[in-house]
């Protein structure tokens, strides 16, 4: 964040509306430096928590995976649509 905080949590959702561009993370919490943990109790993780891209310094996603195969558990990539056909939609 621009402010120094870090957080990690499980990506859930971006979302842009009128105000501005945002990120939902579930099960989020603030990571604490290192030399502040003995002095500073343990954080719970909230359930979910929205983040604002202009607040946001810098975003790493660990392990994921843009390949298709990946992604639709085959070697064609489907649209919403295409799914939600398959499934009576």
């Amino acid at each position: 964040m621009l402010d120094g905080r870090s957080y990690e949590g499980v990506f859930h959702t971006a979302n842009c509306d009128a105000s501005g561009l945002s990120i939902a993370l579930r099960h989020a919490r603030e990571l604490i430096k290192k030399i502040d943990k003995k002095n500073t109790p343990a954080e719970k993780p909230r359930k979910v928590i929205v983040l604002r891209f202009e607040d946001i310094a810098q975003l790493r996603a660990e392990d994921v995976s843009f390949n298709a195969h990946d992604v639709s558990g085959g070697d064609d990539l489907r649209t919403d649509e295409a799914i939600g056909r398959g499934r009576g939609g």
